[in-house]
């Protein structure tokens, strides 16, 4: 008796610390914020279901944030070698540290018959930085080196 009730209690210690917080759905166009019961996002619309019951449909086209099922993703420009193009892409937060927000774009490599993924550091709203499948290694290298430098410009001002 004594070992189900203490296999009772360590489940339910376990089911506990491993709960997750819910994570919020939203939809953010140009003009409205949405939360959502339940959120599927398309190729060409996506489809919100409001706390209230009420069912919306917007162009996938107008979304410029969601989350859903605890991703974040922000229509962005498209950098290649460090460049600004004219090309939006819904990218995924991966990373908020030291200031520092770290967005992860996936493309396919047609010269590499494989799939790449784009790694573009933004401090404020400026791209400082995009790295093509770059390791965890780089990714510390330079936010350990970034924060250093910016606190060497805060503490000689």
């Amino acid at each position: 008796m004594k070992t189900i009730a203490f296999l009772a209690i360590f489940v339910t210690i376990g089911m506990l610390t491993n709960a997750h917080v819910i994570q919020p759905k939203y939809v953010i166009t140009e003009t409205d914020t949405f939360f959502c019961e339940k959120l599927h996002v398309g190729v060409f619309k996506t489809k919100c279901v409001l706390y209230s019951g009420e069912k919306m449909v917007i162009p996938t086209g107008e979304v410029l944030s969601y989350s859903n099922f605890g991703k974040t993703m922000v229509k962005l420009p498209v950098y290649v070698k460090n460049k600004k193009t004219n090309k939006l892409q819904m990218m995924e937060l991966v990373s908020y540290s030291h200031g520092i927000r770290i967005y992860k774009y996936e493309y396919y490599n047609g010269a590499k018959d494989c799939t790449d993924a784009l790694f573009c550091f933004y401090d404020r709203n400026e791209c400082i930085l995009t790295q093509v499948n770059p390791d965890l290694a780089q990714i510390m290298n330079f936010l350990n080196k970034y924060q250093s430098e910016s606190h060497e410009l805060l503490t000689s001002e």
